[in-house]
């Protein structure tokens, strides 16, 4: 995200620009960009950006499921729930994070965490 500088081309959450899916460039209003003073809209920047979303609500729904298939198995199933309940954790500090970095517009003490409790 950000080394394809794509890290606010959907400056709102959870949809981009106050639609759920991309706007076309073409189609967007005046009145959707008055919303984001000194906002420009790229689609392909805004594509990379709800590809992130995606890949992320993709890896959440896993991480749900994940205590529960640990729940099963015979050995270490105590180890194995108790891991995939501090990944979900720490998965949803991610998403506050992710979200406080929109609503703060790329905030860098936010970025930094966001990018630290990733590598974790």
């Amino acid at each position: 995200m950000r080394l394809s500088r794509a890290g606010l081309a959907c400056p709102d959450w959870p949809g981009c620009i106050g639609d759920m899916i991309i706007p076309y460039q073409s189609a967007l209003q005046a009145d959707d960009l008055q919303k984001f003073p000194g906002f420009r809209f790229s689609e392909t920047r805004a594509w990379k950006h709800m590809a992130h979303r995606f890949v992320a609500i993709g890896l959440g729904i896993t991480l749900i499921f994940l205590p529960l298939l640990a729940a099963f198995r015979k050995k270490s199933r105590a180890v194995l729930v108790s891991l995939s309940l501090v990944s979900l954790g720490l998965f949803g500090a991610q998403i506050g994070l992710g979200i406080l970095i929109i609503s703060r517009m790329l905030s860098p003490v936010f970025v930094s965490a966001h990018l630290i409790l990733g590598f974790a």
